[in-house]
């Protein structure tokens, strides 16, 4: 028993902090930065509800996903993918939510939260386990879209933005526009990200027999819903927040149009065959384009606004500089390539499953993608190879690994070889940018393997 309780890295690996440490905790700073302009309290009442902040925000996030994955332990197994919660007992489970739940309460404690805020903080505990587990388990249901926005960006956010104006002592001009607006595009923002989710694990989902929304609503819809309704109302609504913060900050909105200038130039959408990360092309641009401005560059500009007119807070500057822009992992491999051959009745065949990155291959915008497998140097065609690109066991390795952001492309491939083939034949693998003109190409990964021996 002793050797399941959650010990310091378990606990990490138990509430895959590296899943949303950078994805979502900076921006959840922001109505706690503008609101400093209002505040009569020095910088180290500033820093305690900071810390207590940051505290609320990794108990209650790890909570969730310690929740969650515990509520797919089964799906997961169905599907073939893990799960940080396999192989530890119940009780270590149960032990490590009780405490994260206590520290997300002592953590409000320290910030200097009210009754309302407390509250809120309970309701978001409450919507996690209503979204994972039974008998209501709300993932599998239309509400579920709803419920993962609302615990994930609509509670957190505003309980940020409660928490500091509680302690403020005159009401916030405009505020409550500002507080609407900003409710608005969180929305929007949690419904793109839990419905693009969604549609990448649509194939899992189905396999492990999962009726989330998506797998409900089909494919089609869900993707005009995405791209028609959500990704506008949530360029809308931050828009016109931006639009009223410069009734107090000018620089978020300079910022964004200095961002999407560079963001432009820098990003050029790729001219990519025989591949995609995203169902819908535009949407997967937004999701890089909003995601990237989210987490790197609002806070900030935030924060550089508020230390303009208010420059005694500038330690937070370092701070969020050391929490959020810290120097990066750089051993980031160009693709994750794993083989398994099996033997069969019609013959052997080679399992391929992996993923890669395109932004670590070049700056080129026309590049294309091949994925081949050749036998003696022949290339394999036709009902001898099947590939598709879909979620695998590796389409988090990124994210989970290396702290990365970007999306991989994930595929898997069976290669069938004849029986006769396959006893001294000699199988390549390789992934391959490539475009033309000039006829170049950067190879990501090859490897030989030798079927007749290993099978």
């Amino acid at each position: 028993m002793a050797k399941d309780l959650p010990r310091k890295g378990a606990l990490r690996k138990l509430g895959r902090f590296r899943d949303w440490w950078s994805y979502k905790v900076s921006y959840l700073f922001a109505p706690f930065y503008f609101l400093l302009i209002h505040f009569d309290g020095g910088i180290l009442d500033a820093l305690q509800i900071m810390a207590g902040m940051l505290g609320y925000f990794v108990a209650t996030a790890a909570f969730g996903h310690v929740v969650n994955d515990f509520g797919d332990l089964e799906s997961d197994a169905k599907a073939g993918k893990s799960n940080s919660c396999q192989g530890r007992s119940k009780g270590a489970i149960l032990f490590a939510l009780i405490g994260l739940a206590i520290a997300s309460v002592l953590f409000l404690l320290l910030a200097g939260a009210k009754a309302l805020a407390f509250g809120l903080a309970g309701a978001e505990l409450l919507l996690f386990l209503s979204y994972s587990l039974r008998p209501l388990r709300l993932k599998e249901s239309h509400l579920g879209l709803l419920v993962d926005s609302g615990y994930a960006h609509l509670l957190p956010f505003g309980i940020t933005a409660i928490v500091m104006a509680g302690q403020l002592d005159e009401p916030v001009p405009a505020g409550f526009l500002l507080f609407g607006l900003a409710l608005v595009w969180q929305a929007g923002a949690g419904l793109r990200g839990i419905t693009g989710h969604e549609l990448n694990d649509l194939p899992n989902d189905l396999a492990a027999g999962n009726r989330t929304a998506v797998v409900r609503m089909g494919r089609e819809r869900a993707s005009r819903w995405l791209q028609y309704w959500i990704v506008p109302v949530e360029v809308g609504a931050l828009l016109m927040l931006l639009g009223t913060l410069t009734l107090f900050l000018w620089l978020p909105l300079a910022g964004l149009v200095i961002y999407a200038a560079w963001f432009a130039w820098k990003f050029r959408p790729f001219a990519r065959t025989n591949q995609g990360t995203s169902p819908i092309p535009s949407v997967d641009r937004w999701d890089h384009f909003l995601d990237l401005f989210y987490r790197k560059v609002f806070p900030l500009l935030v924060l550089a606004g508020v230390l303009i007119v208010a420059p005694e807070y500038w330690p937070l500057l370092p701070i969020h500089l050391l929490l959020f822009h810290g120097p990066a992992k750089r051993s980031i491999p160009k693709a994750v390539i794993r083989q398994e051959i099996r033997k069969g009745e019609s013959g052997t065949q080679v399992h391929v499953e992996g993923c890669y990155l395109t932004s670590r291959l070049t700056t080129r915008t026309d590049i294309n993608i091949r994925l081949t497998a050749s036998l003696d140097g022949r290339e394999v065609a036709g009902k001898w190879i099947d590939l598709r690109y879909e979620p695998n066991q590796f389409s988090d390795v990124y994210r989970d690994r290396f702290d990365f952001e970007e999306t991989p492309v994930s595929f898997r491939m069976r290669v069938t070889l004849p029986p006769k083939e396959a006893k001294q034949a000699r199988l390549a693998f390789s992934v391959e940018a490539r475009w033309s003109p000039p006829d170049e190409c950067i190879e990501l990964h090859r490897e030989t393997v030798k079927p007749g021996i290993n099978a």
